[in-house]
């Protein structure tokens, strides 16, 4: 697996599971799970920005 793939892998994952913990964060009111929800939109968006510069 390449560079590029495994980084688009693991920001599709992360954003992915992102999304279902804002679902369940927001369904519960849970504060934490929001809040780490959304920590990982934003780390996912940051790989998606890495991936998209790695030449491999």
């Amino acid at each position: 697996m390449s560079d590029k793939a495994f980084f688009y892998s693991t920001a599709g994952f992360l954003l992915f599971d992102s999304l279902i913990a804002l679902a369940c964060g927001l369904a519960l009111p849970e504060t934490w799970m929001v809040l780490g929800a959304i920590a990982g939109i934003i780390g996912s968006i940051w790989l998606f920005r890495v991936a998209k510069r790695t030449k491999n």
